[in-house]
């Protein structure tokens, strides 16, 4: 999911799913089930992302479902950009 907020300014939550989903089964998103992306709306609504915005990587709007990188978010980026180099070795 931290991929995916790469250069984002602001994302919706669903449009986060769908992405997450598509990443993990390596598709497009024309293709998604629409169970596994309601799977991961939940998750990321009730999990992943109050947890990241409590550690100040993201601010979350739940009711909006409005997801921003916080400028703490720059911190990991490094450590995303290496782990993505090593996973495409």
């Amino acid at each position: 999911m931290l991929y995916e907020l790469r250069g984002e300014s602001r994302i919706e939550m669903e449009a986060l799913a769908e992405r997450v989903v598509a990443r993990e089964a390596d598709a497009d998103d024309t293709r998604l089930p629409e169970e596994r992306v309601n799977r991961a709306v939940v998750a990321l609504h009730h999990r992943t992302l109050p947890s990241l915005d409590d550690a100040g990587l993201v601010e979350f709007d739940a009711r909006q479902g409005d997801v921003v990188p916080s400028q703490d978010f720059a911190s990991v980026e490094k450590y995303l950009e290496l782990a993505e180099r090593d996973d495409r070795e």
